[in-house]
Order: structure tokens, then C-alpha cells, then sequence
């Protein structure tokens, strides 16, 4: 892996359109790379996502990290 975070956006050719990591992105990747062993990296970089404070005023950013924490606390 080459990069060392999720941006906030891309194109649908894949080209990076921010400089800011977005919850949005990580949390649904975080959720789907929990059951391989390859994505450990991964893991650990997006872990951050579940240990701040969910933002009232980004519903849409808070509803996928709820989401994806309880779906991934549900399968452990």
C-alpha cells in the first residue's frame, strides 16, 4: 500500500480530489477490510475513525461510522 490515508474524494478514474481524510470513505473500507488478513495496515490506519467524537452537523459522516462500528462490534 503506498498511501497513507483515505482522501475525502476521488474521480471514478481514481484520482484524488482532496487532501483531507474523510470518515465517509474509511469507515465503510474499515468495515470491509476487518475480515482479511491482508488489510491489517489498513485497519490499524482507519482504527481512528471509532475513537473521536461524532459530528452533529455531518449526518451523513456520522451515520456511516455508526453503522459501520455496529456492524463491526456485531461479528466479533
Amino acid at each position: 500500500m503506498t498511501k497513507e490515508y483515505i482522501a475525502g474524494g476521488y474521480t471514478l478514474s481514481g484520482r484524488q480530489l482532496s487532501n483531507y481524510q474523510s470518515a465517509s470513505f474509511g469507515a465503510p473500507i474499515f468495515y470491509a477490510a476487518k475480515d482479511s488478513q491482508k488489510y491489517n495496515k489498513l485497519i490499524q490506519m482507519e482504527k481512528y475513525i471509532f475513537m473521536q467524537k461524532l459530528e452533529a452537523d455531518n449526518y451523513y459522516q456520522s451515520a456511516l461510522i455508526t453503522l459501520a462500528s455496529e456492524k463491526f462490534l456485531k461479528n466479533q
